[in-house]
């Protein structure tokens, strides 16, 4: 068993199975009220309900050791992933994407795209690409997979708790986890990390980052004084822009050509 979703049919199908002996066993509760009093019927009532309860307990027991082995063989394969150094090849295009003043987005999104098998090298040029002002969202992050492994055991943990409740006394999300539902507050927590996700990213999403109205503001204050020329400008940019942040906000912004024409005046 690999996957939550696996897990979850495992526990539809054990439930329908204890549900089939319910009947049986409800029936045998209703016999041994008719025929027995006193002591004998206190004994033999807490006989047949410990043999219901060891029946869930059972059935409870093995369905934690699945839930628990798929999560510690989704976080194998998730530090796998996260450990696996990136080849020489991709060492190589990394280097040369780091060493570029400035690329377009589509340039971005085809090295991303060339990366994605490669949780190492996309985070690195993820981390290229911030530099430049762009952002890069891609299916599977480190910290938050892990997050959201031990959120979906323990959710899934809560859920067995009502593994011998009877249907007509289920709650909503039990109702609709073991019943035939989309189960949106179970997909919700693991379709993101569900399966091979760990192992092959889906393709990136490349965004170029827009400045912001406070950030334009600044550079407004900076570069928009009165009385200050198109020469002014270009020097306050050049000043400006020795400061590795604000060259940043600079690159983004309407003041980008005033930069270029700094830089090759230089």
């Amino acid at each position: 068993m690999s996957t939550f979703k696996e897990f979850r049919k495992s526990a539809q199908t054990t439930k329908m199975h204890l549900e089939s002996q319910r009947k049986p066993h409800d029936e045998m509760i209703a016999a041994i009220k008719k025929g027995y009093q006193g002591d004998l019927l206190q004994r033999k009532l807490a006989e047949e309900n410990a043999e219901w309860s060891g029946k869930v307990k059972t059935a409870k027991d093995r369905l934690t050791d699945q839930l628990n082995e798929t999560a510690e063989a989704m976080l194998a394969s998730l530090k796998r992933g996260a450990s696996t150094p990136p080849t020489p090849g991709q060492l190589a295009l990394l280097q040369a994407f780091s060493l570029r003043s400035n690329f377009a987005q589509r340039e971005l999104e085809d090295v991303a795209a060339q990366l994605s098998e490669n949780y190492v090298a996309l985070k690195t040029l993820k981390d290229i690409a911030a530099s430049k002002g762009f952002y890069i969202y891609f299916s599977v992050d480190y910290d938050q997979a892990i997050e959201d492994i031990g959120e979906a055991v323990n959710y899934g943990k809560k859920m067995l708790e009502k593994l011998g409740t009877a249907p007509n006394d289920l709650d909503y999300y039990g109702l609709e986890f073991f019943g035939d539902y989309e189960a949106s507050s179970w997909n919700g927590r693991t379709q993101n990390i569900d399966g091979s996700e760990y192992a092959k990213t889906i393709p990136p999403k490349v965004e170029r980052r827009e400045i912001t109205e406070d950030e334009q503001e600044i550079l407004e204050s900076l570069f928009e004084k009165q009385g200050m020329g198109y020469a002014d400008q270009i020097n306050a940019v050049r000043k400006a822009a020795q400061t590795p942040e604000l060259k940043r906000l600079i690159e983004l912004s309407k003041y980008a050509v005033h930069l270029e024409k700094a830089e090759n005046e230089q």
